[in-house]
């Protein structure tokens, strides 16, 4: 770009007077100066280097020696766009948001939670729009933001419900990781938010063939195991069934949730399906909120244990190891909560069908292949998939 179209000024010719070599100023505090005024121009309010550059365009324009640290202060990040780091380098003048909620927000978020325990699939878009609306007009509200990240993530995760599966549903995947970017950034001390932010990037990533997202997803995930291993360690180990099989990759995946139930029920693998089922419904009495939110039953998913257990066998199956996924389905049916999960012909089918569940797990055929019922795939691409948990239940 000519320098007229960039400043609406000619460019210095070598005689005159009040060109640089005449000024003692050189050219590169020059090019500082306009960039500084840059600055100025688009960060007039809450900039915190405001006083800076007003020292630095003092200095360049006095010649003061005085002031060069000022300048090269300046001239460092103007070395940063010179190197492409033009966003990245003015970004972080930028105040990040504050957590604002909508006035309607309790009411919209009981109508999310009524919807989603009653499994009501086909009413997502009901509250799905209200949500989006209250959105627009609190992009500030970070529990907004995260049920209608949950809200594209069940309509993605539970697609087997819809006669007809069209290829626009991977576009429910991109969405929920963006409004659980949105929630993340405006509250990143959750680790609920966190970690499904980290597991839908990593899906958005492997979607479009994004090698470099891939790697830097998985890399960033890591923070979020890390904030609470109980939780997201389950978040990316159940992500795994979305992936084809790999023995490797599973066997990893069966290590994870392994390691949930040693911390969250210090029950040993070896104790039988009954020692077992009652450590895990200890946990829901357990006095540390951390432990119970994640590991057991809640009023928000008042069947987590259930759910896990399943999930455990189904890894199991997946792996080949029939003698331990039976055990885990044998414990889930000894749990308290066992009698009101509205999902118990599953655990049935499943003690009934061991090795034929294998393949099935393994391969995971097309949703329109015949003779597969929804329930009887691996609980990730069964028409419970979120529900399973989250469904409220029945008196026994």
């Amino acid at each position: 770009m000519p320098v007229e179209a960039a400043s609406g000024r000619k460019p210095y010719a070598k005689g005159r007077a009040d060109h640089p070599k005449n000024t003692g100023v050189s050219l590169k505090y020059l090019f500082l100066l306009h960039f500084n005024e840059l600055i100025v121009n688009l960060y007039t309010s809450n900039n915190p280097m405001q006083e800076e550059v007003g020292l630095v365009k003092k200095g360049i324009k006095s010649g003061r020696r005085g002031s060069l640290w000022h300048a090269r202060l300046g001239f460092g990040i103007a070395a940063l766009l010179g190197l492409g780091g033009c966003a990245a380098a003015l970004s972080t003048f930028v105040p990040s948001p504050t957590a604002q909620p909508h006035p309607e927000s309790q009411n919209l978020v009981a109508q999310f939670w009524n919807v989603f325990q009653n499994g009501d699939y086909d009413a997502i878009e009901s509250v799905e729009t209200p949500l989006k609306a209250a959105y627009l007009e609190r992009p500030d509200d970070p529990e907004l933001a995260s049920k209608i990240g949950f809200l594209h993530a069940w309509r993605a995760t539970e697609r087997i419900r819809q006669a007809d599966v069209q290829p626009q549903i991977t576009d429910d995947l991109t969405l929920a990781m963006r409004y659980f970017e949105a929630a993340y950034n405006l509250d990143p001390d959750n680790p609920v938010t966190h970690g499904f932010y980290r597991a839908f990037a990593l899906a958005d990533a492997t979607i479009h063939h994004n090698p470099k997202k891939v790697l830097r997803a998985g890399m960033k995930s890591r923070a979020a195991v890390r904030a609470w291993p109980e939780f997201n360690l389950f978040t990316f180990a159940y992500l795994t069934h979305a992936l084809p099989f790999d023995p490797e990759r599973n066997a990893e995946a069966l290590g994870d949730l392994e390691k949930i139930v040693s911390i969250c029920t210090q029950a040993s693998l070896a104790d039988s399906p009954k020692q077992q089922a009652e450590a895990f419904d200890a946990v829901s009495q357990s006095e540390n909120e951390e432990y119970r939110r994640a590991c057991g039953n809640t009023s928000k998913v008042p069947f987590n244990i259930q759910g896990f257990l399943l999930n455990l066998g189904d890894t199991y199956l997946r792996q080949g190891d029939q003698a331990k996924a039976e055990r885990a389905y044998q414990t889930l049916t000894h749990t308290v909560d066992y009698p009101r999960w509205p999902f118990q012909s599953v655990v049935a089918h499943r003690l009934e069908n061991l090795a034929a569940s294998i393949p099935l797990f393994q391969t995971n055929p097309p949703f329109d292949a015949d003779g597969i019922a929804p329930t009887h795939r691996a609980m990730f691409h069964s028409s419970m998939a979120c529900v399973g948990c989250h469904q409220k239940g029945t008196l026994p």
